[in-house]
């Protein structure tokens, strides 16, 4: 739907780039700051321990965001980091970032404080007022709905995606390949943006765990949306679903450990 590659060049004018050499102590924690990787590899430590007593690792390349959700979310950032190869960064501003999301419209909006609640577990289910309201509710004639029994998939990991979903009543459970619960949702919340978004199979299941109601927001309206944004706003919102992806590859890991 859109490509960072393409994103980053458009904010030129609003970003500065930035060399780090491999053996250098660069500082990420810098408050006002957030960085995507143009290039290089960059391997992150985990400030919690997983369950065994071992620091949780993970590598971030190019175009993975480093501090944006901390930026955003106004959270102290905790991740330490080592550059594994030179690396060549984005650099943009939080006030920068800050100012253009909260000129946004509804629609990112809602996505990214979903995203931003959800990456940092603060999220109260169900509270997608603004959505709900102002987006949902304009809009409903225009959006399909469906009823889903209880115990029926709604979609399986693999399946290519065409709509996200927003719960009208009822509860739906999202789990991996293998059946694995990661996430009970309730009327209120929305799912499957991140596979629309950035055009990809789903990486999850859907399941409704009791009779429930939904409404699709398709393809074609969510890309709408989005293109009336400003360029940093497209950026934050496929950004953050990435980290969410990374989020949800680090916590599997720590998990089954």
């Amino acid at each position: 739907m859109f490509i960072i590659e393409d994103l980053l060049n458009e904010l030129i004018d609003i970003s500065s780039i930035v060399e780090v050499n491999k053996d250098e102590d660069f500082d990420f924690t810098r408050d006002n700051e957030a960085f995507v990787i143009e290039s290089g590899n960059l391997l992150s430590f985990a400030h919690k321990k997983s369950v065994v007593g071992v620091r949780s690792t993970q590598t971030f390349g190019p175009f993975d965001p480093v501090g944006f959700a901390e930026v955003i979310g106004a959270k102290e950032k905790t991740t330490s980091f080592k550059p594994l190869t030179d690396l060549r960064l984005h650099r943009f501003l939080g006030s920068e970032i800050k100012a253009k999301i909260n000129a946004s419209n509804i629609l990112a909006e809602s996505i990214i404080k979903y995203s931003i609640g959800r990456i940092f577990s603060h999220r109260k289910t169900g509270g997608n007022i603004l959505l709900e309201d102002k987006f949902i509710y304009n809009n409903y004639k225009s959006l399909g709905q469906f009823n889903v029994p209880e115990g029926e998939f709604i979609f399986k990991v693999g399946e290519q995606a065409e709509v996200m979903y927003f719960i009208e009543k009822g509860g739906v459970e999202i789990g991996t390949g293998t059946g694995k619960p990661i996430a009970k949702l309730v009327a209120g919340d929305c799912f499957g943006e991140a596979a629309l978004i950035k055009e990809r199979a789903r990486n999850f299941s859907a399941r409704a765990v009791r009779p429930t109601r939904l409404v699709l927001i398709e393809r074609e309206v969510v890309k709408k949306e989005l293109e009336r944004e400003h360029a940093m706003v497209r950026l934050v919102v496929i950004l953050l679903l990435k980290r969410l992806d990374l989020m949800n590859k680090l916590n599997l890991i720590q998990t089954e450990s």
